[in-house]
C-alpha cells in the first residue's frame, strides 16, 4: 500500500527590516529556526560557525609563526563582533551592556590562555553568530518588499520618471495619467504597477 507523503508548503518567512526589528530576540530566534527556514538555518550554520572557528585556530596556533595572520583575525573579529554586539544590545536593551559583553566574549576567545575558557567562548560565539546569520538571512530591505519600492522599480525599468519635480513640470501629464488605467508588470516574484 502506498502512503502519501505530504511536503509542507514553504511559508513566507522573509521579513522586512521594520518587521524584523519589532520582534524580540527570542521571537527572532524562533522564527529563524522554524521549519520554513531550514535552508537559511543550514547556510547560517556554515557561515556562523566558520568565522569564529577560523579565528580561534589562527590566533591560538598560527599567529606565532606568521604575524601577518593577525589581519585575518582582525577581519574575523570585525565580522563576529558586529553580530555579537547587535544581539547583546537587543537582548539586554543597553548599548553599554552589549559592548561590554562583546568585548568580554571576543577577548576571552582570542586572548585567554586558559584553554577551556577560550573554547567556551568559542562555543558561545558560534551559537551567537549562527543565530545572527540565520535571522539576517530572513530580512529584506523595506524598499525591496514594499509596493512603493516595486512600483518605483517598475517605472525605472520602463523609463518612466516618478519624481515630484517631473510631475510639477508637466501638470497635463498628471491628468492624462490619472485617466489611464494602470497596467501590471510581472516580476519574478511580485506584481508591480506602473502608470503609462
Amino acid at each position: 500500500m502506498l502512503s502519501i507523503i505530504q511536503i509542507p508548503q514553504e511559508s513566507s518567512v522573509t521579513l522586512t527590516a521594520s518587521q524584523y526589528e519589532s520582534l524580540c530576540v527570542v521571537q527572532q530566534l524562533k522564527r529563524s529556526f522554524s521549519p520554513g527556514n531550514r535552508l537559511g538555518a543550514l547556510i547560517a550554520l556554515c557561515i556562523g560557525s566558520f568565522v569564529p572557528t577560523a579565528s580561534f585556530e589562527i590566533v591560538h596556533f598560527e599567529t606565532l609563526s606568521n604575524r601577518w595572520m593577525w589581519i585575518l583575525v582582525a577581519g574575523a573579529l570585525l565580522f563576529s563582533a558586529t553580530s555579537v554586539f547587535g544581539l547583546a544590545q537587543a537582548a539586554f536593551h543597553s548599548g553599554v551592556k552589549g559592548a561590554g559583553f562583546c568585548v568580554l566574549v571576543e577577548g576571552v576567545m582570542v586572548l585567554s590562555h586558559c584553554h577551556w575558557l577560550s573554547v567556551a567562548a568559542l562555543a558561545l560565539l558560534i551559537t551567537i553568530n549562527v543565530a545572527s546569520a540565520s535571522c539576517a538571512l530572513q530580512v529584506q530591505p523595506d524598499s525591496v518588499t514594499s509596493d512603493s519600492g516595486m512600483q518605483s522599480l517598475g517605472r525605472t525599468l520602463h523609463g518612466h520618471d516618478d519624481t515630484d519635480s517631473a510631475r510639477s513640470k508637466h501638470p497635463s501629464r498628471n491628468n492624462h495619467n490619472a485617466s489611464q488605467p494602470k497596467r501590471r508588470m510581472k516580476c519574478q516574484k511580485h506584481t508591480c504597477q506602473y502608470q503609462t
